[in-house]
């Protein structure tokens, strides 16, 4: 019976801790992407990667602008401006200026989308 009790009080202060976690650390998500902005920022773009396309994946709009950047770049992943100009897509639409200067430039250039100076102007002035 005591090993029984012991094993509840156990679950019961495991499952507690995550609650609490969650609850007093509602920012740990957060942190994971401070950790990828802060990898890229010192040129760690394996790490980078590692935090920020999860977090881009799940709509997080400063992932998905480093993610565009390694693409664009070749950082950590093989070059590709399509890839690139998906990330900035995503999150140009979502109202990011540092996104939406890159797909401008990504319309001007041709890179990854058609060479289209008008589209280019459109996201140049958002």
């Amino acid at each position: 019976m005591k090993n029984r009790y012991c094993n509840s009080i156990a679950i019961f202060c495991l499952l507690a801790s995550g609650y609490i976690a969650l609850v007093v650390f509602p920012n740990l998500r957060e942190y994971r992407i401070e950790k990828g902005y802060d990898a890229y920022v010192n040129g760690d773009y394996k790490t980078a990667l590692k935090y920020c396309i999860p977090a881009a994946k799940r709509g997080h709009v400063e992932s998905m602008d480093i993610v565009g950047e390694c693409y664009r770049n070749g950082y950590e992943v093989e070059q590709s401006y399509s890839e690139a100009g998906k990330g900035y897509r995503k999150s140009a639409d979502q109202g990011d200026s540092f996104a939406q200067c890159n797909l401008g430039l990504c319309y001007e250039k041709g890179n990854g989308v058609s060479q289209s100076y008008s589209e280019a102007v459109k996201w140049y002035r958002k």
